[in-house]
């Protein structure tokens, strides 16, 4: 590690430690309070050359700066870079006391109690790690405990980030980030065919885990590359079998005049893909491409899939996932089952992520209890999710009362979620959701506890004043809501949804010229929004601007034309306007695409 005083942000820090060994190695600072946060400057390990990490422009104040909460080594590294990690928080003086039982990765990290082991006089092979114990560290994941056992079922420690809505994954399901690997493998068809982990990687060597010298070392895993193409050599792999089912992805650039930091060099911080894509599938390649070549009878799934998610991500493909859920591969269906959780009042969705509740699978039954929850759950999810509530796995649990908190019942079989939140209050998405959903230990239940969610919002974090401002909404406080996005798109104004966020707001208070400015700016930060361009219509024709509310409900159309409620949405304004035949004519083509549309039938019986 590098000794003496760095300048940090303008000032001289003095490092104590560092986290990280190859291809980067990163600086702990110490911070009041018992902190010690990582530095955004890096060197490689392979050169010593200093460079930002992020380089994105993070400014001090924001919770991804090195700083801020989001690089705070205690809360946010130390659980995979230490062994024997209890975090010690004490959200009463907001400091930390972090204990560990030794810094790096060592045994007892994936094995467990070593002298409990030594004094069982049991042979090492008699205690083997599996892909949970393994995924706890590969994957992205809340904790919902701190003392972790390395032997007990992923789900009952960890609730992990599935393919969903968010950019964590590509929508065919690789992976986009670094060495978060665990989702996208139980999606893979290596997975399936019964490869682990250590099909490709060691576990016990002196230094820990590793490339095996003989590579893809299992029958599984040679049965998978046996009966798959060869893509290319797989060049700064961990693994260097030229046919791995896993090749790099670059995720982070090292911007110089010598080197560029990515998987073909020394020194590259890359991912492996078990989706077999370097990057994200095609959802619309012609047959007999490279794709076809490289991913063979792999390539139709692939793409099915991933139009599938990117569908549901355009928020109108609400039915697009339902196929999904026929999946053999759990990870598939769990997805599919989150994807649909924002549609279960349209049909046919309703009933699906109900179904899924009684899923074999606990991951499952963890992705049809997540999702956003609403202050009236469906008739049949609601008893749903009560079951859910004794769920054997505690993720599962944990995802049930959140989402029954949201609907402001009775939570007197959530002390799973009490716990997660009371693990992780430190974090201002754990405080939001204690304020908002009204599940903080110590608090009065039901949908009060506001002051932890203000508590919060007070932190620069551009998504807690998001959640702040709908929970003030259902509140019936349309203008402190507006007030809390105004603050929110200040901290961000680059993003899109929050300006659609915050046309909403402003359209809820009556304040309508505010309310389609942001719309407007919601379309110009986010072209493909069809929420955006289907509410900015609506909204010009309340204001009497009926060219302007035709061309926006004319985009949404293009952009979700298999949505009845935006072409018939046209249809009417075009009536309004005194455009008789055009509006016939879209609501005749409603009916051809959505069925029995009530509105558009109506609209032709009255022409």
């Amino acid at each position: 590690m590098p000794t003496g005083t760095w300048t940090l942000d303008g000032e001289a820090r003095r490092p104590v430690r560092a986290i990280g060994v190859d291809p980067l190695v990163q600086l702990l600072v110490p911070f009041p309070g018992g902190r010690l946060q990582v530095t955004q400057q890096a060197f490689a390990a392979a050169d010593g050359e200093r460079f930002d990490v992020f380089a994105d422009g993070r400014a001090p104040g924001e919770w991804g700066h090195w700083t801020g909460g989001g690089m705070t080594w205690n809360a946010q590294c130390a659980a995979c870079h230490a062994t024997g990690v209890r975090q010690g928080y004490d959200e009463r003086t907001d400091t930390y006391d972090t204990q560990v039982a030794a810094l790096g990765v060592g045994c007892a990290a994936c094995h467990g109690d070593l002298a409990a082991h030594a004094a069982s006089g049991a042979p090492v092979d008699a205690e083997p790690v599996g892909l949970d114990t393994c995924a706890g560290c590969h994957a992205r994941r809340a904790e919902l405990v701190e003392a972790i056992d390395p032997g007990a079922p992923l789900l009952d420690q960890f609730a992990p980030l599935l393919v969903d809505g968010g950019d964590a994954f590509w929508p065919d399901g690789q992976v986009r980030g670094e060495d978060f690997e665990y989702t996208a493998f139980v999606g893979s068809g290596m997975h399936a065919a019964g490869v682990t982990c250590t099909g490709c990687h060691t576990i016990r060597t002196a230094a820990g885990c590793g490339p095996r010298a003989t590579p893809c070392a299992s029958a599984a895993t040679r049965a998978w590359r046996a009966s798959r193409r060869t893509i290319g050599t797989a060049r700064g792999s961990d693994v260097s079998a030229a046919t791995c089912p896993s090749p790099p992805t670059c995720s982070a650039i090292r911007a110089t005049t010598t080197a560029s930091w990515c998987p073909t060099r020394r020194g590259a911080r890359r991912s492996a893909s078990p989706t077999r894509a370097t990057a994200a599938m095609p959802t619309a390649a012609p047959p007999g491409s490279r794709v076809e070549a490289w991913y063979g009878d792999l390539a139709g799934a692939a793409r099915r899939r991933a139009t599938a998610v990117s569908a549901a991500r355009a928020v109108f493909g609400a039915v697009a996932p339902l196929a999904m859920l026929r999946e053999e591969q759990p990870a598939w269906r769990a997805s599919a089952a989150l994807l649909l959780q924002g549609y279960v009042d349209r049909e046919p969705v309703r009933a699906a992520p109900v179904e899924a509740l009684g899923d074999a699978d606990p991951l499952v039954r963890f992705g049809a209890a997540g999702g956003r929850c609403s202050s009236r759950p469906p008739r049949r999810r609601g008893p749903a999710l009560a079951a859910a509530l004794d769920d054997p796995r505690r993720a599962v649990r944990v995802q049930a009362s959140r989402a029954l908190a949201g609907s402001c019942a009775p939570m007197t079989r959530g002390r799973d979620y009490a716990a997660y939140l009371a693990h992780n209050v430190d974090t201002p998405s754990a405080l939001h959701r204690a304020g908002h959903l009204g599940a903080r230990p110590g608090r009065r239940r039901g949908c009060g506890g506001r002051p932890d969610a203000r508590r919060a919002a007070r932190r620069p974090v551009r998504s807690l004043r998001d959640g702040l401002a709908l929970a003030l909404a259902r509140d019936g406080q349309p203008e402190r809501a507006a007030a809390e996005l105004r603050e929110a798109v200040a901290l961000a104004p680059d993003d899109g949804e929050l300006w659609f966020r915050l046309g909403l707001a402003e359209a809820g208070r009556g304040a309508l010229p505010e309310a389609a400015q942001a719309l407007e700016r919601a379309t110009a930060l986010a072209p493909d929004a069809v929420r955006a361009w289907y509410n900015l219509g609506l909204l010009e024709q309340q204001l009497g601007a009926g060219a302007e509310a035709v061309a926006a409900l004319q985009r949404a159309v293009a952009l979700a034309p298999e949505d009845g409620d935006v072409g018939y949405a046209l249809a009417s304004t075009l009536l309004a306007q005194g455009d008789r035949r055009g509006a016939r004519r879209e609501a005749e083509r409603v009916l051809r695409v959505a069925g029995d549309h009530d509105g558009a039938r109506a609209l032709l019986a009255a022409l």
